[in-house]
């Protein structure tokens, strides 16, 4: 997969990633609305706008582990993360310190430079 594509989607997922944690505080504050306030429409759009997130977050999750290469324990974790509430950040920040979310490493030394003696 050519790298800009690559580094394109793994961007898209961090955004993604925490706008689906935003959205689950949109729903819960919406589901307090239903069950307390007693407003059944509450949960209407939180819940549509959830669901689409979480939809394009799976998605995401997917491609990333694609263009990363990652393994299935690191992929099972990264789906996992997407139906856990707020889980999405965190599992996006820890791939980020792991080095999950950066260029293969096949990639990265192929593309280094010669020595100043050019072996």
């Amino acid at each position: 997969m050519n790298e800009s594509i690559a580094s394109k989607i793994v961007a898209a997922f961090k955004v993604v990633a925490f706008l689906e944690a935003l959205t689950w505080v949109w729903l819960l504050i919406g589901m307090y609305g239903k069950w307390v306030g007693g407003n059944e429409e509450a949960v209407a759009k939180p819940g549509m706008t959830h669901g689409i997130v979480f939809i394009v977050l799976v998605v995401l999750t997917l491609a990333v582990a694609r263009a990363r290469a990652w393994d299935v324990k690191t992929l099972l974790l990264g789906l996992v993360a997407t139906v856990l509430p707020f889980c999405s950040v965190v599992f996006e920040v820890w791939a980020q310190r792991a080095g999950k979310l950066d260029a293969p490493a096949a990639a990265a030394t192929a593309a280094e430079p010669a020595d100043a003696i050019g072996r």
